[in-house]
């Protein structure tokens, strides 16, 4: 069987602009052809043509303004595919017949880019074939089909799915010592972007903080250095924790620029669904780590780093790392 490498591009166009007002304005389409296989019956000794791929229309446009004296935007993007299958062919049970996203963003910035304040808010939502939609809901991103799950479940007859998405992260990012954020963001478990984009799982809520206290003013020994503590958390929409971590991290760059980094932190007992590819929520347990890294001048001729790492978790199990460059 001779497979395409890819479909043939009918057609493509792509805008870019940007208008007195301060709206910047792109636009990308592009129409991709049918493809067909050639294939060969062992038993009748014929040849065939077979269809592997549809005729697609893809779409991304985006809009973005600039306001204020610090630069701050808001925007909009919007994302479409559509696929010409039809309800029983063997294709519209493996592939999507049109995907839709979404999402308006807004970066405020603050005291010239001090502090920031960046949200964002978007929707997807797919259709096609029972099949197609089923395994979509099958997906490693969302498992619909766990045994254990209450706010969603596993439907055959589905021929859509819509999802949900949203963030907001506030930031002090420049400052003499203090700097700092909290971020706190979520995915519904029908959101999907992979038929125009990328997404490793939904069904999460998540939140971040964290707080560094840097010096710049070289000192007698040390040029710079900064200390940082942070704590992530991520729930389902079950509110089963599928992660957490404390962490603490310090830098210091001497007087001969050699840069010395430490790093700990400590991994929370957490329910992760991908372990059992889809079964019941398991057990992770808790681990402890801590880094080591020295290294000399990047400016250096010859340039050198060491690292060791060393972990345990709660069973006693180490995980032990010496590592080097030069």
């Amino acid at each position: 069987m001779d497979y395409p490498d890819a479909s043939t591009i009918l057609g493509a166009a792509k805008l870019t602009g940007r208008l007195a007002s301060g709206v910047s304005i792109g636009a990308l389409t592009a129409v991709t052809s049918r493809e067909q296989a050639r294939t060969y019956d062992l038993v009748s000794g014929a040849f065939a043509d077979t269809l592997v791929a549809p005729l697609v229309a893809y779409a991304v446009t985006r809009v973005q303004k600039e306001y204020g004296a610090a630069a701050s935007t808001v925007g909009l993007t919007l994302t479409g595919v559509q696929r010409d299958i039809s309800s029983g062919e063997p294709l519209s049970r493996l592939l999507n017949k049109s995907a839709y996203s979404g999402a308006v963003n807004v970066n405020h910035r603050i005291m010239g880019g001090m502090y920031s304040v960046d949200a964002q808010v978007g929707f997807s939502h797919i259709t096609g074939d029972s099949t197609a939609i089923l395994g979509a809901q099958r997906s490693s991103a969302r498992y619909y089909q766990r045994p254990d799950a209450e706010s969603h479940e596993l439907d055959p007859s589905r021929t859509s799915l819509s999802g949900l998405s949203g963030y907001l992260d506030l930031g002090k990012n420049s400052g003499r010592h203090w700097l700092g954020g909290l971020f706190v963001g979520t995915e519904s478990p029908g959101y999907e972007l992979n038929d125009l984009g990328r997404l490793g799982t939904a069904d999460g809520i998540t939140g971040v903080g964290y707080v560094r206290y840097r010096e710049t003013q070289p000192g007698k020994y040390l040029r710079s250095y900064g200390v940082q503590t942070s704590h992530e958390n991520e729930w389902n929409y079950d509110r089963d924790r599928q992660f957490g971590a404390i962490r603490a991290d310090a830098d210091a760059t001497f007087k001969n620029f050699w840069r010395l980094d430490l790093t700990a932190w400590h991994d929370v007992r957490s329910q992760n669904a991908r372990q059992t590819r889809g079964g019941p929520l398991m057990q992770t347990p808790y681990n402890d780590v801590g880094i080591i890294s020295l290294g000399n001048s990047s400016a250096s001729k010859t340039q050198w780093t060491a690292r060791v790492y060393y972990g345990k978790d709660e069973f006693g199990a180490p995980t032990n790392r010496i590592s080097g460059s030069i």
